[in-house]
């Protein structure tokens, strides 16, 4: 099976730039495969005290479906709060998703793209979203991949802001296990890659992950735009392959093994 980027997000994202039609040309010119992520917030990240970040889930149906085939497949990042736990999986099960992307943008009751990173330090930060990553997830049965494991490192600041072992703390080997225990995939998220270090620190992550038991992989580009589309996915396979994962993409909420 040709590689798939599992992280898109199209016009009905809020911040989604592109229309699918756009995606599946320029796919078809990369010879890959797409899966469509758009996000699914019952409580908003970007205003914790806004309305959700939702979208029409029966028009999103109606629109794609008839182009459903095996280089298109419907997916959803559904922000996993614990608090909207039951809402999530109520609608994961109301809807024929191939593939459902677990994120977390939330710590502490608060977008995490709002923290002030200067009044603490990156293990205090680190260690909060990945213990309430960890509990986001144990309330959430209804996912089949943990999406950019890294993505707090997006707004951190500091110099030295990539994600470690260390810096990950007891709270990354225990959201690891619990991924692990679950047969989830690891995404391998490419947003970060153009960055100094972070396709180095995410293959540690990766090689730790299948470690504790973990067997599977997925990997997106995170694209907003038609741009990014397919973004360092090679890079993004083989660094999975490296680790000792396996690739894989879901069609029908079943893994199907990506030979790259």
């Amino acid at each position: 099976m040709k590689l798939f980027d599992c992280h898109v997000h199209t016009e009905f994202s809020v911040d989604g730039k592109t229309e699918l039609k756009e995606y599946l040309k320029i796919a078809s010119e990369q010879g890959i495969g797409i899966t469509i992520t758009d996000h699914m917030d019952y409580i908003n990240p970007r205003n914790y005290d806004s309305q959700p970040s939702l979208f029409d889930c029966e028009k999103l149906f109606d629109s794609y479906v008839p182009l459903r085939c095996d280089n298109f497949r419907i997916g959803v990042e559904l922000g996993m709060e614990p608090s909207v736990a039951a809402k999530n999986c109520k609608l994961i099960k109301a809807y024929p998703w191939d593939y459902v992307l677990g994120s977390m943008h939330i710590v502490g009751g608060a977008p995490y793209a709002e923290l002030v990173y200067l009044e603490k330090d990156i293990p205090e930060i680190y260690s909060q979203y990945f213990a309430e990553y960890t509990e986001a997830l144990r309330v959430h049965d209804c996912v089949d991949a943990v999406a950019h494991i890294d993505g707090i490192c997006r707004y951190n600041k500091h110099l030295d802001n990539n994600l470690t072992i260390v810096n990950g703390g007891a709270g990354l080997y225990e959201l690891l296990k619990l991924m692990a225990a679950r047969e989830l995939a690891l995404e391998i998220n490419t947003e970060r890659f153009d960055l100094a270090g972070a396709a180095d620190s995410l293959l540690i992550i990766a090689r730790l992950f299948r470690e504790l038991g973990g067997k599977y992989f997925t990997a997106g580009s995170d694209a907003h735009r038609v741009e990014r589309l397919g973004y360092k996915l090679r890079q993004a396979y083989d660094l999975g392959d490296s680790a000792g994962l396996r690739a894989v993409t879901f069609c029908e909420r079943k893994p199907e093994f990506v030979e790259g």
